[in-house]
């Protein structure tokens, strides 16, 4: 390595991170070939870009593959694989690979030059020059999209808490419009901590697409001995899918004052049999900094799977690592020792104060004893007659053991179960699986069936163990259920069925009737369905026409004679499920094929529905009549039903039936005279355009195309108020501003109310300035300002209306803070120490490099 590369990863070791990929070493001889890619308009989707290449001089060696050194900028683009994989920093690429590589530019009203390095490698591993490859990247020619994201500074996190709740993501689209969906372009590092979604569970991941919702519901999980900036990325879309620039979301983390945590106690639970079944254990316990109990507990580690399980409350539903626990429930826990164990069973878990910050880990031992041989109770093995395979669900024989005392045993454990590939065994009802570890009591014992898999012969196997009073456990006892083929001839058939053709835009409409024959010759009566149609190519139903059939559901004759299906309309070609026939004996046929074709009856088979532009309502209108639905069919004539596709949004207002009380369901089926008298209820702090969507249906059942009913909402006017514009003074430091805006307005104020108003012209009661804090309106009718805790500045200026008494409103207005607000966000007080440490750190780093390049010099 030469003097230079060595001070170079000196200075990179001192800043934390290499951002390129390093050499291990280059030939002089082998050449890396620059590449410029024909121009790119950034609009479009992953597109092939020109193949990698180098050359070899004077060597017989041959290029053998290509490391990428460097990737795009992530706001320009991305790098990608043939197969749609993306490509990351140090990847080694074939020559077949290096050939089809596609490049993924970010729409944008700029034109720029992605660039990207790489350098070829020969077949003795040695590699070439850097080359930089550039992707000039151009604007589509009526680009005028400016789609922005905005970037974030969380308040300050306390490094002990739990998943929190951080600052929404926002941006905005051309119109200026919010934005509705998102994408995720890096993660905090590990170090740092975990974001999650609003559940608190699920792990946000890098490139993951998010809606306007789950980005307002964002959390994150600190690591506990991280401090400083916890950083992510994101991108906004617009509805057309163009992405906006690179935002960073800045979480501060900070470490609690040491005497403000929660304390967690050690446990010791009371000896246990380890042949008890799950048993109650003590109750978990803690105290936060005041002293008082805490109510909330995180478990940070479960005892080792040879010790045994531990439980929730129910008894059946296993803890899982890191799950956060009530008060409730950490006093209903139970532990089913393994009856194998004798020794300490250990788990650990934390407590969480009010504010959820976390303490010290702590444990919870439970000591496990052997039983005295004489008082287990016994548990009986079983030898079940034959069974045809070709079976449905049937009765086995009975589990059973004696107590201690010779008295039957009352409940029972099943410890393990048959192999998939055997069959089910089922509860006695034959359609609900026995899960393993299922305690059952005796009637539940005596009630079981097995569903045998027809292609298994042989014996079937699967154990238990009993329980007595005192919930200890006997031996454990193996049930064998021995299988058998049937004799040819023996078994029923199944007929297969073609359906006759059927449109794609029909709705729920009757099919063949499923059928088959006994061994004697006579027509069976009960079916098993064995396989469903594709999701995409539509729903089988039951005769209801809105129950679906589900997988393995067995139906009568009169069921089987009355399923329907509901096309998908935009499928076409031929839908298939199977079924097999049932005898009396619970014998099953081979599958059967049902077959329905598709054809698509779009064009002049289809009927049409009408866009719809109602007139301009008020937002203070109670439920009111909006134009008639209408549609024709392929003769000119008018459709008498309709399907509702799509409603208004809740913020919008609702849509309802002619009683004006009884809302419209999504994808409900309107008569001609209830699709006449709709009435919709605007909300009285929307203003815009309100939209749904809805289908005609023809005689024959088939369906038109989506047409859109438009409702345009305005506040109303009328009235005598006259609101002026406002200035407030800011407090200079954290509290709250509160302005009387009513003071200067004039008018009919009596029981008038102040709305504020949204970007979108809708109004609200609350409006919240990313990085600057919160507009509200209080019970007296004033407008509060209350600033982030980490925000110094001046407030921008928000808007607001008044609305009197009869729902009239009045000019907007605006209402402007004079002055700062002072909300200094927590800082450490160590800036000279941080100084100091950087200082030292690069003196440090400069000797090193001076050593080097002496010690190369000697070698030299």
């Amino acid at each position: 390595m030469n003097i230079f590369n060595r001070l170079l990863i000196s200075v990179f070791l001192l800043l934390g991170t290499i951002s390129f990929c390093p050499a291990t070493g280059t030939g002089g001889n082998i050449i890396t070939d620059d590449k410029t890619n024909p121009s790119m308009v950034n609009t479009l989707d992953a597109t092939d870009i020109v193949d990698l290449s180098a050359h070899i001089t004077n060597t017989t060696a041959v290029i053998n593959n290509f490391i990428i050194k460097s990737l795009p900028n992530a706001s320009l683009g991305i790098l990608y694989m043939a197969d749609g994989t993306k490509v990351y920093l140090c990847q080694h690429l074939t020559q077949v690979e290096a050939d089809g590589l596609k490049f993924d530019p970010v729409e944008s009203c700029t034109a720029d030059t992605a660039e990207f390095t790489y350098v070829g490698v020969s077949d003795e591993g040695v590699e070439g020059s850097f080359a930089t490859f550039k992707i000039p990247l151009t604007v589509d020619a009526g680009c005028s999209v400016k789609v922005t994201s905005d970037d974030k500074n969380n308040p300050e996190m306390l490094n002990t808490l739990g998943a929190t709740n951080i600052l929404d993501l926002s941006g905005k689209d051309e119109n200026g419009y919010a934005i509705e969906q998102f994408i995720i372009t890096s993660l905090p590092s590990a170090n740092q901590g975990i974001l999650y979604m609003a559940d608190g569970t699920t792990a946000v991941y890098a490139t993951q697409a998010i809606t306007f919702d789950e980005a307002s519901g964002l959390k994150f999980d600190p690591n506990r001995n991280f401090v400083g900036e916890a950083t992510f990325s994101y991108v906004s879309l617009n509805n057309s899918g163009v992405r906006g620039n690179l935002a960073t979301v800045t979480i501060p983390l900070i470490a609690p004052v040491g005497g403000d945590l929660p304390k967690a106690d050690d446990l010791i639970n009371p000896d246990i049999l380890n042949t008890l079944g799950a048993v109650n254990i003590i109750d978990l316990s803690g105290k936060d900094e005041n002293g008082k109990a805490v109510n909330q507990f995180i478990i940070t580690s479960l005892p080792n799977v040879n010790e045994g399980v531990l439980y929730m409350a129910d008894g059946t539903t296993a803890v899982n690592m890191n799950q956060t626990l009530t008060l409730d429930e950490a006093r209903g826990l139970k532990f089913d020792p393994n009856s194998n164990f004798v020794g300490e069973a250990i788990f650990t878990y934390v407590s969480l104060n009010n504010s959820g910050v976390k303490i010290n880990e702590t444990g919870v031992i439970i000591p496990i004893v052997a039983s005295v041989g004489g008082n287990l109770p016994t548990s009986d093995d079983k030898n079940n007659p034959k069974m045809l395979n070709n079976l449905g669900a049937v009765n086995i024989l009975d589990l059973s053991g004696k107590d201690e005392n010779g008295d039957p045993i009352e409940q029972f454990i099943i410890t393990s179960l048959p192999s998939a590939n055997q069959g089910i065994l089922y509860m006695a009802d034959g359609t609900t699986a026995v899960h393993l570890n299922q305690a059952i009591t005796f009637d539940e014992a005596t009630g079981l069936k097995f569903d045998p898999n027809s292609n298994f012969v042989g014996d079937v196997t699967f154990t238990y163990v009993s329980l007595n009073n005192s919930g200890v456990r006997g031996n454990e006892a193996t049930v064998t259920i021995p299988l058998v083929a049937p004799v040819v001839g023996n078994v029923p058939t199944a007929d297969n069925k073609k359906n006759p053709q059927m449109s794609n835009r029909l709705g729920a409409v009757n099919i063949l009737d499923l059928s088959g024959k006994d061994e004697n010759g006579d027509a069976v009566n009960q079916f098993i369905i064995t396989s469903l149609p594709s999701a995409n190519q539509g729903v089988l139903y039951m005769a209801d026409g809105t129950t679906p059939v589900q997988l393995n559901q067995t139906l009568t004759l009169v069921e089987a004679n009355g399923l329907k299906f509901n096309p998908d309309a935009g499928f076409v070609g031929d839908v298939t499920f199977t079924y097999v026939a049932l005898d009396d004996n619970g014998i099953k046929s081979a599958n059967a094929t049902v077959t329905i074709p598709l054809i698509n009856s779009a064009g002049g088979n289809a009927p049409t529905a009408d866009d719809k532009l109602n007139p301009k309502m008020l937002n203070i209108l109670s439920a009111v009549n909006i134009l008639d639905l209408s549609g024709k069919d392929e003769n000119g004539d008018a459709v008498d039903k309709f399907i509702i596709t799509s409603l208004p949004s809740a913020n919008q207002g609702v849509l309802y039936m002619i009683d004006g009380t009884t809302p419209v369901r999504l994808n409900q089926t309107l008569t001609l005279t209830e699709a006449n008298g709709l009435k919709f209820d605007p909300n009285i702090d929307f203003v815009g355009d309100v939209k749904f969507t809805y289908m005609a249906v023809d005689s024959n059942g088939i369906k038109s195309s989506n047409a859109t009913v438009t409702i345009p909402v305005e506040a109303s006017h009328t009235t005598d108020v006259v609101s002026h514009n406002d200035i407030g003074i800011a407090n200079g430091n954290a509290d709250p501003i509160v302005i009387d805006v009513l003071g200067n307005d004039s008018g009919t104020l009596a029981g008038a109310t102040v709305r504020l108003v949204n970007s979108d012209g809708t109004f609200t009661d609350e409006i919240i300035v990313d990085g600057e804090g919160t507009w509200s309106i209080n019970d007296n009718n004033m407008i509060v300002f209350t600033p982030n805790s980490a925000f110094v500045g001046t407030p921008s200026p928000v808007e607001y209306v008044v609305r009197d008494a009869n729902a009239g409103v009045s000019n907007t207005s605006t209402l402007t803070i004079k002055g700062q607000c002072v909300c200094k966000p927590y800082t450490e007080n160590i800036p000279v120490f941080s100084t100091l440490s950087l200082f030292l750190m690069i003196f440090l780093t400069m000797l090193i490099g001076v050593h080097l390049v002496q010690k190369e010099s000697i070698e030299f």
